[in-house]
């Protein structure tokens, strides 16, 4: 959670093609910026003690819509860390692609950054491949990327359009393999010359391969020219495979394996949401954001974050993850997240981890009817139970604690005393 100000300021400085990342393109091809008149907006918003925007969208004729919506917030666009830092070279968010085969979420991720410049394998600080076009960095010139768009909406292949180029992306296991490394699938097609930049230093050439100590980064088709630090090749369509992490094998590269692996990316992640329950509502972007944020449940399991710092287990973001996916039928990952969360100690705010530790297993018992679990971890719910128990004052209220992770003001704050209540309430 964050302070007013701080949100305020995120908000406006990450809003997608209204503030330029600086040094990434020439002046000619500067972004915009936000407006005085954006600004004021955005920040009336978020300062009013009512729901602006939201009531105004439920007044709508016709009542709330997506076109509605976006006249008065643009999508993000920038990433930050710490600091104000860029999370990634160019600025831009990525993508955390991965095909998870258990229920403890990702073991490789490929980061796909969604202005189509880069593909990092693992996190941001790790190896990856920059793509160039006609000499420049693509997608650097805002005005000339189109929006990176999802196949059909939500699955997790990335289309992007710059500068009459157009690439697609995506990661999946060579071979259908889960023992297999993961490996990023690249296709870019243009008018001019397309470049390949590995930040793997020592790298040489081997065939159609880039390699190191015997291990394959970059595995491509076609003659392109390598100068030692860069592949780059001609005009037309350029397939590339980016292995992370490297591997001995080698995954074939062209148009048909491109065709063949792509389709097998797409059955894998329909036949994983049809595991689960099926929604069914009548606007096609609320049904491709429900599918997208499914494929990111079960990659993310009980991380708050992949590829970045907050990779983590995290109260209570990651227990409502665990309710989600109950719900959703998704019951090993409910179960495998509930687990993890019982080896986290109860910390900073004692009463709001316990509270939420003893909904998510009320939740997802109820749901199951999974006894055996229960018994399992009924000793370490019963001793939440009692330290609750101990941390309840004379007035019924529950002692204070801090209000988030990154506010410590000690409180007795409503959502810790509201999620301890329906806890006890839900365990009973």
């Amino acid at each position: 959670m964050r302070t007013r100000s701080a949100l305020i300021a995120t908000v406006v400085a990450g809003t997608a093609l209204l503030a330029g990342a600086p040094g990434t393109a020439s002046a000619a091809c500067a972004a915009p910026k936000a407006s005085a008149a954006y600004r004021a907006r955005v920040a009336a918003a978020l300062e009013s003690k009512t729901d602006l925007w939201g009531e105004r969208l439920l007044r709508a004729p016709g009542g709330p819509t997506f076109a509605g919506a976006s006249r008065d917030l643009a999508p993000l666009f920038y990433a930050r860390t710490s600091k104000g830092r860029p999370l990634t070279p160019s600025g831009a968010y990525y993508l955390a692609f991965d095909q998870p085969e258990s229920p403890d979420g990702a073991g490789s991720v490929a980061l796909h950054v969604a202005d189509g410049s880069e593909i990092i394998s693992q996190s941001t600080a790790g190896p990856g491949v920059f793509v160039s076009v006609g000499g420049g960095r693509y997608g650097a010139c805002l005005s000339r990327l189109a929006p990176a768009r999802l196949a059909e909406g939500w699955l997790p292949i990335l289309e992007t359009r710059y500068a009459g180029y157009t690439e697609e992306s995506f990661a999946a296991h060579s071979g259908g393999s889960p023992a297999s490394p993961l490996v990023s699938f690249i296709r870019i097609s243009g008018p001019g010359a397309i470049g390949l930049t590995p930040t793997v230093s020592g790298l040489r050439r081997e065939g159609d391969r880039l390699v190191r100590n015997g291990r394959t980064y970059l595995a491509f088709a076609g003659n392109p020219r390598w100068d030692g630090r860069s592949l780059t090749f001609a005009a037309g369509t350029v397939y590339a495979a980016w292995i992370g992490p490297p591997g001995n094998g080698v995954p074939d590269v062209g148009a048909a394996a491109y065709a063949r692996d792509r389709d097998s990316v797409i059955r894998y992640w329909k036949q994983r949401l049809a595991e689960g329950a099926e929604l069914e509502v009548p606007e096609a972007r609320v049904m491709n954001a429900e599918r997208a944020l499914v494929v990111q449940d079960l990659g993310l399991s009980w991380r708050y974050s992949l590829g970045n710092p907050y990779e983590e287990f995290s109260f209570p973001e990651s227990l409502d993850g665990a309710q989600v996916m109950a719900e959703l039928g998704f019951q090993q990952v409910s179960r495998t997240i509930l687990r993890v969360s019982l080896t986290r100690k109860p910390r900073p705010y004692p009463s709001w981890t316990m509270g939420e530790k003893l909904l998510a297993a009320a939740v997802y018992v109820r749901l199951f009817d999974d006894s055996r679990f229960l018994g399992e971890v009924t000793p370490k719910l019963a001793g939440y139970v009692a330290g609750l128990g101990r941390r309840q004052e004379s007035s019924g209220l529950l002692a204070p604690e801090h209000f988030s992770s990154d506010i410590p003001d000690a409180v007795q704050g409503l959502h810790a005393q509201t999620v301890a209540w329906e806890g006890l309430r839900e365990i009973a």
